[in-house]
């Protein structure tokens, strides 16, 4: 399995809000990014708590989103670190069919991110996004 680091996610927060890397360790909540990064990979006595690619990569980003560790752009990030994890991963993100415009993607990031749905919800959209 192919997780994300901290470093990855930082290096994908920099290029969604145009700001180094170096700046954004110090201007964010980055103890929370660190911990939507670890979340994934969390088991207990050799027991994964997230098992499956798919929920995992929904938990990365159900995590990053709530947890807002960036002062802008925690949405983007999320994504955007879920789609790296797929590809990592030898998988894809699909979109739905037609929504070319990415709608549904946007208005599920919006609810996580307002606490509208909770983390199976989106983890269960996840798993129909990943192929």
């Amino acid at each position: 399995m192919n997780y994300l680091g901290l470093d990855d996610v930082l290096t994908i927060a920099s290029a969604v809000l145009r700001v180094e890397p170096e700046v954004l360790m110090r201007t964010s909540r980055i103890n929370t990014a660190e911990s939507a990064v670890h979340a994934p990979g969390a088991s207990f006595d050799g027991v994964e708590f997230h098992p499956g690619l798919e929920r995992k990569i929904g938990v990365l980003g159900y995590r990053l989103v709530r947890n807002h560790p960036f002062p802008d752009g925690n949405k983007r990030v999320a994504f955007l670190a879920m789609v790296e994890m797929a590809e990592r991963n030898g998988k894809a993100w699909i979109e739905p069919a037609g929504d070319s415009e990415g709608d549904e993607t946007v208005e599920m990031m919006l609810a996580a991110a307002a606490g509208d749905i909770d983390e199976l919800i989106f983890i269960t959209w996840v798993e129909g996004r990943v192929a």
